[in-house]
């Protein structure tokens, strides 16, 4: 439940541009996908080993984009024009991607990268 979870949650709706906003999240899977975060783990730590890098390629890697509006169909728009598969999700599905029954955890499983881009509600995700 994100809700009770300490992870910080943020919206810039009305503020940032829709691409403004997605490049970051493909920013953020390029940072994983090419290890830079043992990369900073090391530094801070004053050590350098070749150890821990698992460095990966965006293109061929599936994205998994959770709620489909405006910002989340600009994030699968980019991460298809850089070579990601994609596959999303969204509250009220109309043409898009289905995904009858499956919880977040077995979308999770199909996916390397996960961009959540919905509107925080009390009933959860």
């Amino acid at each position: 439940d994100l809700w009770g979870a300490e992870v910080t949650l943020t919206s810039s709706r009305g503020v940032v541009a829709a691409t403004a906003i997605a490049e970051y999240a493909l920013a953020a899977a390029a940072h994983f996908a090419r290890g830079l975060h043992e990369a900073t783990r090391q530094k801070a730590a004053g050590q350098f080993a070749r150890e821990g890098y698992a460095m990966s390629t965006l293109r061929g890697a599936t994205m998994g984009v959770i709620g489909l509006g405006g910002i989340g169909r600009e994030v699968a728009r980019l991460a298809r024009a850089v070579g990601l598969r994609v596959i999303g999700t969204r509250a009220t599905v109309h043409k898009v991607v289905k995904m009858p029954n499956q919880s977040l955890f077995v979308f999770a499983q199909h996916v390397q990268h996960v961009g959540l881009r919905t509107q925080t509600a009390p009933q959860g995700l």
